[in-house]
């Protein structure tokens, strides 16, 4: 971690990189990352309604379709369909290796990066923001750092799920979500088993609101040598109920009781599968919000082709769903419902005092729909304020499960 002393500032962070910074009074992080401000958009604020039409030809302006892969950095992994509806991923080294290639998933590294590349491992670079991580600057800050910096390093791929102009989800079809998730599982595998990442997810932005600048559905992935802060906080609320859990001689661990119980008392349950249950949060941070949980320990990496197929059906189905509840229960809904997908992944490595929570994290799928803007009262306290409460959210969601006409 860099520190600067007594009073002084930090430089300006170049437009290429990024930083980050720590608030010493909070504790809190913040990333500065200028490039990302020159990201293009080719979605109208009103309405998200893609300008200037054409998209789905070589002479479309989105750089996301078939045709504009010179638009785009290097492919790093292509999933190319095969006539029998299966995709076949391949990793590439070349462009020449998937040019003219049909594909219908194509990952690369984001034109403009919230990180800087790392990829050498045991770095100094590598390794400072894993250090600057592990208290939040607290001994630091004991010993007069008032500002302290860590580089921000690591990976940030784009995904585009579909080759059709599709704006999100709940317009793919069976094959197309299911290449979707696949190509996820295949990428996230990746990363963890090349060793050199802590932590690494997958996000979705659909519509300006959620913070969209691209029309054609496409996800991101990250991946850093730390874990986000918020995740570190899991983990070790994790270890303290797994050493009370064995205190009490209780046979549960937290997961299998927490889903247990929401099963029993069932009103924030909106559907479940062989695998996987679909429930609207105890404490909801978002109106509407939606979370996977799955029944099962182990990595989202490791998950067997029918469980990801169900997982990617079921979050198809969830966007639908919740897309629905808002033309039936919102009268003044105007434009398409803008939301966030956020994949909560285990951690790739636990180092420290942190490796006894090893096994105790399982991956979740969140669904959060951008239905309130954070006001003064979110900004001042740090507690967010939901308007819709999840017992209600869930009721929504069941009442046009089974409806698609709505």
């Amino acid at each position: 971690m860099e520190n600067v002393l007594n009073g002084g500032r930090g430089a300006a962070v170049d437009a290429t990189g990024s930083e980050f910074r720590l608030d010493p009074a909070t504790g809190r992080w913040a990333l500065i990352a200028e490039g990302r401000g020159s990201r293009p958009t080719n979605l109208e604020p009103s309405g998200d309604k893609v300008a200037n039409a054409t998209v789905d030809g070589p002479d479309s302006f989105c750089p996301f379709c078939p045709g504009s892969e010179s638009m785009t950095p290097r492919v790093c992994l292509i999933g190319a369909r095969l006539t029998t509806g299966k995709t076949l991923f391949r990793e590439a080294e070349s462009d020449a290796e998937v040019d003219g290639l049909r594909w219908n998933v194509r990952v690369f590294e984001n034109k403009y990066p919230m990180f800087r590349p790392a990829d050498v491992v045991g770095s100094a670079a590598d390794e400072q923001p894993s250090a600057a991580f592990e208290d939040d600057g607290a001994a630091a800050l004991e010993a007069g750092a008032l500002f302290q910096t860590a580089t921000g390093l690591g990976k940030h791929e784009v995904i585009v799920d579909c080759d059709r102009h599709a704006r999100g989800w709940s317009d793919f079809s069976d094959a197309e979500i299911e290449s979707a998730f696949l190509a996820f599982r295949w990428r996230l595998r990746a990363l963890r088993d090349s060793g050199k990442y802590a932590y690494s997810f997958i996000f979705k932005n659909v519509g300006s609101d959620a913070g969209a600048s691209q029309g054609h559905s496409h996800c991101q992935l990250t991946a850093t040598n730390f874990l986000p802060p918020d995740v570190r906080v899991e983990v070790e609320r994790l270890i303290r109920y797994e050493r009370g859990r064995k205190a009490r001689g209780d046979e549960l661990g937290f997961w299998d009781a927490l889903l247990n119980a929401e099963l029993a008392d069932g009103s924030r349950i909106v559907a479940e599968t062989e695998r996987f249950v679909a429930l609207c949060p105890f404490a909801s941070r978002f109106p509407m919000e939606v979370a996977i949980w799955q029944k099962f320990d182990g990595f989202f990496e490791d998950a067997a082709d029918a469980a990801v197929s169900e997982l990617a059906r079921l979050s198809r189905d969830l966007v639908a769903a919740l897309e629905r509840a808002r033309r039936r229960f919102d009268a003044d809904a105007t434009s398409e419902l803008a939301h966030n997908v956020v994949f909560r992944n285990a951690p790739s490595r636990l180092d420290g005092s942190l490796a006894e929570g090893a096994g105790l994290f399982r991956p979740r799928w969140l669904i959060l729909p951008s239905l309130a803007k954070k006001a003064g009262y979110e900004q001042g306290s740090g507690v967010d304020v939901n308007p819709i409460s999840p017992e209600t959210a869930a009721e929504r969601l069941r009442a046009v499960w089974n409806d698609p006409e709505i």
